[in-house]
């Protein structure tokens, strides 16, 4: 049901684009409606803007362009699978093909101590609920979806202060998220989502993503309660 919606959501943005989406004056994105293909492209320009403006566009269809070491990759979420980024790809919209589509080769030497330590904290992410910092002005909250994946999770980060509640949805390096929850720091994801993700401006959006995550709403801080009840009844 999530792969249907996400492509009814992208099938919805591209019907209201008439011939692409621009971004400084270069084409990024262009659906051909005949053959039912995406064309994205950083049109040079691989810095973290266009790719930015990019993501915005293939979350919809759980594609996510990403950068590691210097080095850009392609990731298709629902397949599990990287490519290394070639600054232009063709997408089907149906069967999911990218062209070009050269395979990430990862280094699978990894020493036991560093498989150890990230066996602890995927089991510590998947026994806390979520993951709280206090600010100077409020608290971060991060929530981490349990569907497993190799080298990146699902997380829905929530910033309450007194004055009202951010929300950011997205992808985040497994590393990242593990090195959080061992550390007590959720402040290091939350910046994250911040810049990569989507940001969720309704609460019954939000609360909608936490009960999609699996979490019991009945553990949730009063804080947390109080500001996304206030935010609901402002919304109607």
């Amino acid at each position: 049901m999530e792969g249907e919606a996400a492509i009814i959501g992208m099938r919805l943005l591209l019907k209201a684009m008439s011939s692409g989406i621009y971004f400084g004056g270069n084409e990024i994105a262009n659906w051909n409606r005949a053959k039912g293909t995406l064309m994205v492209d950083d049109c040079g320009w691989q810095t973290k803007l266009t790719m930015d403006r990019l993501n915005a566009v293939l979350w919809r269809l759980d594609f996510h362009v990403y950068r590691e070491r210097w080095n850009l990759y392609i990731r298709d979420w629902k397949r599990d699978v990287d490519y290394v980024w070639d600054r232009s790809h063709v997408i089907d919209l149906e069967t999911r093909r990218i062209t070009p589509s050269t395979p990430r080769r990862f280094n699978v030497k990894v020493s036991r101590g560093l498989s150890e330590w990230y066996e602890r904290a995927r089991k510590l992410v998947e026994k806390k609920p979520f993951l709280a910092t206090r600010t100077l002005d409020g608290a971060v909250y991060i929530f981490v979806n349990q569907w497993y994946r190799r080298i990146s999770r699902r997380v829905l980060g929530l910033y309450i202060r007194n004055g009202g509640f951010e929300a950011y949805y997205g992808m985040v390096a497994a590393s990242r998220v593990y090195s959080a929850f061992m550390k007590g720091d959720a402040s290091t994801v939350m910046r994250s989502l911040m810049q990569g993700g989507y940001r969720i401006d309704k609460a019954v959006e939000v609360l909608e993503k936490l009960r999609d995550f699996g979490v019991d709403l009945n553990v949730l801080p009063e804080q947390v309660v109080s500001q996304l009840a206030l935010a609901k009844l402002v919304e109607g």
